[in-house]
């Protein structure tokens, strides 16, 4: 708040210093700048305060800043008109008419002679000048009430035809004397005694479709490989989740009374069961649990189906199911429901904790967005204010 007080009077003051009104004076901007608009407002005695808009014009020139900005007004319209030239006895390329002078504070009219050597752009038209040429130039600079008119002479010069140039003038000028009535055009054989053979230039269409191929065949064996991550990421992740409901069926199985293996059994068909009357996705955790059961009534025994569960779900989660079952197959099931609920509970906090890591992740996606939020929020509190302490 203390910092927010001291901008706050300190905006106040800059603003205050800044403003075209002072004790009772409008304050003009200077020559070239342009006139600006003063938001005042006025009271009359025992009148209400009313609000008042005014345009102030900027200052202008005095005769004696006139004559001395005009001095330095004919050297820069000097330099300016030679352009890339060299000087003005050697006048080939593009000249530059400008329009105005001292950033836009004067004007300029030009008027040459003779007139049709020059387009009103500058560009030289070289076929209708003579190397040599004499030309003069009259600038009249304009400001205001005042006005003054600078004269110079410049010569130009047609510019050398360059070796590409010469070629296609020649091709051009032969071109020029063909029969055009007879449906086709005889090429020139022979340019500056130099001969000529003709050809048609071929495109290279079918290097694009080679690099194009080349990308698509790059493209597909990637995009395969993203897909099959994809894929896997999203089969970790159902397995995480199904673990905890897998190993509570397990252990309420087994607490009424099945064997380990009819309550495998039972744990598939209430997955069956369920798909069937809901038409809902497979779960990668219970596919798992189906080749399972397939694989012990194809005669894999327990022992190696539960080995085989954990390789291919490659996580630590059902490695260590695969390695209590198999222990507990070894020295017998007592007590296995005890442990089998202990690991569910586990896996549900394992569950809850992954759940608050993936919100957590989450908040920090939003802090970009949050902090873009922000900042066009500030921008639409500060440049208005801005705005108003310019005015």
């Amino acid at each position: 708040m203390a910092i927010a007080l001291v901008l706050g009077i300190a905006a106040q003051y800059m603003e205050q210093k800044e403003s075209i009104l002072q004790k009772n004076h409008l304050i003009q901007s200077e020559p070239g700048e342009g006139s600006v608009q003063a938001n005042l407002s006025y009271r009359e005695e025992d009148g209400q305060k009313e609000n008042y808009v005014i345009e102030v014009p900027e200052r202008q020139l005095s005769e004696s800043e006139w004559k001395e900005q005009l001095a330095a007004a004919e050297k820069e319209l000097e330099k300016l008109f030679l352009g890339e030239n060299e000087d003005l006895q050697h006048i080939s390329g593009r000249v530059n008419l400008c329009q105005s002078l001292n950033n836009g504070l004067f004007s300029v009219q030009w008027e040459l002679n003779p007139d049709d050597c020059i387009d009103p752009e500058g560009q030289l038209l070289e076929e209708a000048l003579e190397d040599g040429q004499l030309i003069m130039a009259t600038a009249t600079i304009r400001y205001q009430n005042y006005e003054a008119v600078y004269e110079f002479p410049f010569v130009v010069y047609k510019q050398p035809l360059t070796e590409e140039a010469a070629f296609d003038q020649a091709v051009r000028a032969y071109l020029e004397n063909q029969d055009m009535t007879k449906g086709e055009i005889e090429l020139p054989t022979s340019v500056g005694g130099k001969r000529l053979i003709w050809f048609s230039q071929k495109s290279h269409i079918w290097a694009v479709f080679l690099l194009l191929g080349a990308f698509a065949a790059a493209a597909v064996p990637a995009g395969q490989y993203a897909e099959e991550e994809k894929r896997k990421r999203k089969q970790q992740r159902e397995l995480v989740s199904d673990y905890p409901e897998i190993v509570s069926q397990l252990s309420l199985l087994l607490t009424s009374g099945m064997s380990l293996k009819q309550a495998w059994h039972r744990i598939f068909e209430n997955y069956e069961t369920k798909r069937a009357r809901s038409h809902s996705k497979e779960r990668a955790g219970y596919e798992q649990i189906r080749i399972m059961v397939h694989e012990m009534q194809d005669g894999v025994t327990q022992t190696r189906a539960y080995e085989l569960l954990g390789e291919r779900c490659g996580l630590s989660q059902y490695r260590r199911l695969a390695s209590l079952l198999s222990q507990n197959l070894m020295k017998g099931t007592a007590g296995i429901a005890k442990l089998l609920e202990k690991e569910a509970e586990q896996a549900f906090q394992e569950r809850k904790n992954t759940a608050q890591r993936m919100g957590e992740e989450a908040g920090t996606k939003l802090l970009f967005p949050m902090m873009l939020m922000l900042v066009v929020v500030m921008v639409i509190l500060i440049v208005p204010a801005c705005m108003s302490m310019n005015l």
